[in-house]
C-alpha cells in the first residue's frame, strides 16, 4: 500500500481502522466478510460523523500532517474493510479555502494517475460536510470520503 509509504515519508503514521472517523455509512451493507464458508471479519454497525472527519482533516493539515482517507469509488475495489463502503485509500496533503469559503483538499491517488499532488482534489460541500472528488487526469473514478484515519500522536 503506497499510501502508508507516503505517510511514513512525511513522518506521520496513522492508527488502525477501528479508530477511524466514519464519514459515510450504510449499515445495511455492514455484513460479515465470509471466505470459504468462514467469517474472516465481523462488521458492526457504524456511526456516521461527517463533521468530525472534516474537522479532524483540517486540524491535521494545519499542523502540516497528511491524513489517510478511505473513499467509496464508482469502480468497486476491495470490500474487505471495516466500513463496507470503503473501496480505496488516498492521502490528503494540502488544503485551500477561497474567498467564498469553499474548501478544497489536495491529495495523492496512486491508482490510475501519477500519484502526484495537484492533479487530484476533493471538494467539500459545506452544507452537508460531504467530501467528493474525481481522479485526474484520467477521470476514471469519482469518489466520496467514507472514513478518515486518525494519525498517531
Amino acid at each position: 500500500m503506497r499510501q502508508k509509504k507516503q505517510m511514513k515519508a512525511s513522518g506521520t503514521k496513522q492508527t488502525g481502522p477501528y479508530e477511524a472517523i466514519q464519514t459515510k455509512v450504510d449499515n445495511s451493507k455492514q455484513t460479515d466478510v465470509v471466505k470459504d464458508g468462514e467469517v474472516v471479519k465481523r462488521r458492526h454497525n457504524l456511526r456516521e460523523n461527517k463533521a468530525g472527519g472534516l474537522v479532524y482533516t483540517m486540524t491535521q493539515l494545519k499542523k502540516r500532517n497528511p491524513v489517510m482517507i478511505g473513499v467509496e469509488t464508482n469502480y468497486g475495489g476491495d470490500k474487505n474493510n471495516i466500513n463496507a463502503l470503503t473501496t480505496h485509500f488516498l492521502v490528503v496533503a494540502s488544503m485551500s479555502v477561497d474567498d467564498s469559503g469553499n474548501i478544497t483538499f489536495g491529495l495523492y491517488d496512486n491508482a490510475g494517475s501519477s500519484g502526484k499532488l495537484g492533479d487530484n482534489t476533493l471538494d467539500v460541500n459545506t452544507s452537508t460536510g460531504a467530501m467528493t472528488g474525481e481522479n485526474q487526469p484520467t477521470g476514471y473514478s469519482s469518489y466520496e470520503v467514507t472514513e478518515v484515519r486518525k494519525n498517531e500522536d
